[in-house]
């Protein structure tokens, strides 16, 4: 052990009646270090409205609109869908994908919306 190891406490030259409780000199020990590396992960989920709902064939419908929205980029059998609050196109193929009426819609509620509530805060101030 070497010197830079050990580390006095300073009570060495006390005189103590029991020898026991003599201060000792503290050794010190290597820290054990670990690399931890995070990573965000972003999940993605699902949710489907039906009237159909519990009917295998709407379930199935809605697994295979979710394989085909990782591999084509958009849904085929879907009404209406949105992903992180941006349209996703819906149709049998690249070329005819398009948002659906509904989120046309409701895009355009949300825009008069956000007018009011701003020309709300206009004049407030």
């Amino acid at each position: 052990m070497t010197e830079s190891e050990r580390q006095p406490t300073g009570l060495e030259d006390s005189a103590v009646s029991d020898p026991s409780k003599a201060a000792q000199t503290v050794t010190l020990g290597k820290r054990k270090q670990m690399v931890v590396v995070e990573k965000t992960l972003q999940c993605d989920v699902f949710a489907g409205y039906s009237e159909e709902s519990g009917n295998a064939r709407y379930d199935q419908t809605f697994q295979r609109d979710i394989v085909a929205f990782y591999k084509l980029g958009h849904f085929v059998h879907a009404t209406a869908a949105t992903s992180r609050g941006v349209p996703v196109p819906i149709g049998k193929d690249a070329a005819s994908a398009k948002q659906s009426d509904y989120d046309t819609e409701r895009l355009k509620r949300e825009e008069a919306k956000s007018a009011a509530k701003k020309k709300e805060a206009e004049a407030k101030a």
